[in-house]
């Protein structure tokens, strides 16, 4: 994890700050929704924050993705949200469309991490197929977990002016690897964009 996190720092690093800024660099915040599905897991309307930074190169550029998402599905099985946790970190490449004046449509792929927390009830017993009491079961306990993402999507930024922007919509695909399943995710994000350069 440490590994994932320290990339788009050392990116950031080794590329010379006056090329950086003369092609570009982004800053983006704002609302997240994440809808979550798959395995045995109730569906679930997850509301967060997405964050990102990039790097462009032109009409090319690498992305560092940040997302949290707060809540818990109907069945108290959950391996994102629960209690602050279901961090996805994701880096990419990104291409941004760059003809319409004002208007900079986008599409990326990005890979990394999610950090979620798997929700069990004390069920040693009942996985056995012996019985629980029902005070014993009302327990919940928490397994953290982190495993491999991806997110494949897109979304429009509008100008403002000067350096700021709008982001009305950022939709992805996201996929979770966690290890009792996949988990397939929608998430839109809306927000600001902070861009320097060209």
């Amino acid at each position: 994890m440490r590994k994932l996190v320290c990339c788009p720092v050392l990116l950031f690093c080794l590329v010379p700050t006056p090329v950086a800024f003369s092609q570009g660099v982004q800053l983006f915040g704002g609302y997240s929704y994440l809808r979550t599905s798959g395995m045995d897991y109730e569906h679930a309307g997850l509301s967060g924050w997405n964050a990102a930074v990039s790097v462009t190169l032109g009409s090319w550029g690498v992305v560092a993705d940040f997302s949290n998402h707060y809540g818990a599905s109907t069945n108290n099985f959950t391996p994102i949200g629960n209690g602050g946790r279901g961090t996805t970190f994701l880096f990419g490449p990104q291409y941004s469309f760059r003809h319409i004046p004002r208007v900079t449509p986008f599409v990326h792929a990005l890979f990394g991490g999610v950090e979620g927390a798997q929700a069990g009830v004390m069920g040693a017993a009942l996985g056995a197929g012996g019985s629980c009491p029902a005070p014993a079961c009302s327990g919940i306990t928490y397994y953290p977990e982190t495993a491999f993402a991806l997110a494949l999507g897109g979304g429009l930024d509008i100008k403002i002016r000067n350096h700021l922007w709008i982001r009305p919509i950022q939709a992805d695909y996201i996929r979770q690897n966690f290890s009792d399943g996949a988990m397939n995710s929608p998430r839109i994000s809306a927000g600001i964009v902070f861009r320097f350069g060209k």
